[in-house]
C-alpha cells in the first residue's frame, strides 16, 4: 500500500512537472512573441523618427530658398524704386526745362 501511495504521489509530481514545463514553454513562446513585437515596434519607430526628420530638413530648405527668393525680389524691387524715382526726378527737371524754353518762346 505506501508502494502504492508513493507511486501514486510519484504521478502526480511528474504530471505536475510536465505541466509546468508545458507552461514554460507556452510563456516562453509568448516573451519570443512579445519581444519580436517590441522589436518590430521600435523599428517602426526609428523610421518614423527618420522620415519626420528628413521631412523637417526638407520643409528648412524649402523655408530657407523660398527666404532667399523673397530676399533677391526685395532687391529687385528696391533697385526699380530707385530706378523710378530717378526717372521721375528726371521728368520733373525736363518739365522745368520745358517751362523755361516755353517762357522764353512766348
Amino acid at each position: 500500500e505506501t508502494i502504492s501511495r508513493l507511486c501514486a504521489q510519484k504521478k502526480e509530481l511528474t504530471d505536475e512537472l510536465l505541466a509546468a514545463g508545458q507552461r514554460e514553454l507556452r510563456l516562453t513562446a509568448q516573451v519570443a512573441q512579445l519581444t519580436s513585437a517590441m522589436e518590430e515596434m521600435q523599428e517602426a519607430h526609428e523610421l518614423m523618427v527618420k522620415q519626420q526628420r528628413e521631412d523637417l530638413d526638407a520643409g528648412r530648405e524649402a523655408r530657407d530658398a523660398a527666404q532667399s527668393e523673397l530676399d533677391e525680389a526685395l532687391r529687385q524691387n528696391k533697385d526699380m524704386s530707385e530706378e523710378l524715382e530717378g526717372a521721375r526726378e528726371a521728368v520733373i527737371r525736363l518739365d522745368a526745362i520745358e517751362a523755361k524754353e516755353e517762357g522764353r518762346v512766348e
